[in-house]
């Protein structure tokens, strides 16, 4: 218990130091202490290092010492930093922060009045879009486990956030996608209802289907996209916006899960190549398939 208020006091040290110094020096002494120590209590350490070993057999020890503490201190960034920073910044700071590639997707949708199904994984920075996105002008909403306890929430989410615990937030996605609104999901987050079971990362993985229910709900879009540190800068991001899935051209004898693993092929090369920035690590025993446990 004291360790963990020992964390949490130093957490607060840091966010005030980005608050009245600045974010970037407090995003650094950030990313040192967390390859040392772990800055966000929810991390299971020794959990991580059996994931890496799962996912990645027959790399030595030493790799995955690396990886897991590389993965320790970017998690904190996003996790914590981001969700403090982010909505803080202008128009400006965020345009010279984010690069996005690929962003006449979102404009085509735009022009079609059409809803758009942003579904990521926990990679890199990933509040770093949503927050972009709304101040250029989309609609944007996401789905998370709480309430959506938001530092400057309606500068990151204009159009809100949704409780994946409620029931009803089903129906207020689907209304807000009809008129046009971007939906942030992250597929390897929160609980599994009726999931379907694909190969991910060279792993059997049970992922929701729920980015495709909601899109053909709502006659929208499914934007498979992902957010990695800037590779020429890493004090910027890089989000990659792939082709869309048009839910009204899902072929009629597709399955469910040759969608879902069209939606995720492209998150593959980044996962096996940057794993260190890949978040999902941290629970992916909940998901793997063959491990016979809950998935949540």
């Amino acid at each position: 218990m004291l360790k963990k208020q020992l964390t949490r006091a130093a957490t607060a040290a840091l966010v005030i130091t980005g608050r009245l110094v600045s974010p970037k020096a407090a995003m650094r002494l950030a990313g040192g202490l967390a390859r040392r120590f772990k800055l966000d209590p929810r991390i299971n350490k020794r959990r991580l290092r059996e994931n890496l070993r799962t996912c990645f057999p027959g790399r030595e020890a030493e790799w995955i010492e690396r990886i897991a503490r590389e993965l320790q201190a970017n998690a904190a960034r996003a996790r914590i930093f981001d969700k403090h920073f982010v909505p803080r910044l202008s128009v400006a700071e965020l345009d010279a922060l984010v690069e996005v590639v690929g962003g006449e997707h979102l404009e085509r949708a735009r022009e079609e009045k059409r809803g758009v199904v942003a579904l990521g994984l926990h990679f890199g920075r990933y509040w770093c879009f949503p927050a972009w996105a709304t101040q250029h002008g989309y609609v944007t909403t996401a789905f998370q486990s709480s309430d959506g306890r938001l530092p400057g929430a309606d500068r990151m989410l204009s159009g809100g956030s949704f409780s994946a615990n409620d029931p009803r937030a089903t129906v207020r996605a689907v209304k807000a996608l009809k008129k046009g609104a971007i939906c942030f999901l992250i597929a390897d987050a929160g609980k599994v209802a009726n999931p379907v079971t694909i190969d991910f990362a060279g792993q059997a993985t049970r992922l929701s289907t729920a980015a495709i229910r909601l899109a053909k709900a709502a006659d929208a879009y499914v934007l498979p996209l992902i957010t990695p540190i800037h590779p020429n800068d890493p004090d910027r991001v890089r989000v990659v916006l792939f082709d869309p899935i048009d839910s009204r051209e899902v072929p009629a004898g597709e399955s469910v899960e040759a969608t879902m693993a069209r939606i995720v092929a492209p998150f593959e090369d980044f996962v096996r190549s940057r794993p260190e920035q890949w978040y999902g690590l941290l629970n992916v025993h909940r998901r793997i398939a063959e491990n016979g446990g809950d998935a949540a």
